[in-house]
């Protein structure tokens, strides 16, 4: 990926132009032409090696106001355009926003707790241990990756509800019983996932805050992309949510920064 137009402009005069993980691997570009350039580059290296890129399992995403289809071809045969793909166990989104994702981890999270119904059911299982494999193995499917969302308030009621569902079964109550949220917490010892998100949030903060500038999760915390923004109100983005969460402490994020080397101290600020 050596040519000066590959990739994305990022930080200073460096550009993105992938994003790897073992062999899954996303090219990012600003134009078709270049894309196709890229991706016949990478088919080039790997077939060096004796990898073969499927055609089958590659999807290209148009990100942007303007969708048009992207004619991406792999040995000749064209690539299915979508306005979403799974990256890592993530959903991405052409929109950029994470309702699809948090969505589809708690349909994940739903669907373990059901085949778990004759746990929740049993009358031989303590309530303490029922809760423990909640937290344990429902939870964290529904949590998975949290720490990188930038939740909205719908999404957040959203995965409240879910825990709220799950803890009422657990205690073999109901909504008729009008028993308070908040009392559900205290019976369990839990505390709403919307908490969690913001504490887990602030903690992988504290990492990235504490990288070196050349680190692309930092770089991608303070990188403004080029272009102008549309009238109205900003979209929510992770720096704008972490704001927030910095902002109800009353740090800015720009003191952030400082305080995040100090661990001890920015466990105890995220807590």
């Amino acid at each position: 990926m050596g040519r000066s137009d590959f990739g994305i402009p990022w930080e200073g005069d460096r550009r993105l132009t992938d994003l790897d993980f073992a062999d899954d691997i996303a090219l990012t570009a600003e134009s078709q032409p270049t894309l196709q350039d890229m991706t016949t580059s990478a088919e080039t290296e790997a077939g060096k090696v004796g990898l073969r890129i499927s055609c089958q399992k590659t999807k290209v995403m148009q990100v942007g106001d303007q969708q048009t289809n992207t004619n991406l071809h792999i040995s000749g045969e064209p690539v299915e355009n979508v306005r979403q793909f799974t990256y890592l166990g993530s959903t991405v989104t052409a929109e950029g926003d994470t309702d699809t994702d948090i969505s589809a981890r708690i349909g994940k999270a739903a669907s373990v707790f059901r085949r778990m119904n004759p746990v929740w059911n049993s009358g031989k299982i303590s309530r303490v241990l029922k809760t423990k494999l909640l937290q344990s193995v429902v939870i964290p499917t529904a949590l998975y990756a949290c720490e990188t969302w930038k939740i909205t308030t719908r999404m957040r009621n959203k995965l409240d509800a879910f825990q709220q569902r799950c803890l009422r079964k657990i205690l073999h109550i109901t909504y008729r019983d009008r028993i308070t949220n908040e009392e559900v917490y205290h019976r369990t010892g839990t505390k709403p996932l919307s908490t969690t998100i913001i504490e887990r949030r602030m903690r992988y903060a504290g990492h990235v805050l504490r990288m070196t500038s050349d680190r692309h999760a930092k770089t991608s915390v303070f990188w403004k992309p080029e272009g102008k923004r549309k009238r109205g109100r900003p979209k929510l983005t992770w720096r704008r949510a972490l704001q927030k969460d910095l902002e109800s402490k009353g740090i800015t994020l720009k003191d952030a920064e400082s305080l995040a080397e100090d661990r001890t101290e920015w466990r105890r600020l995220a807590a």
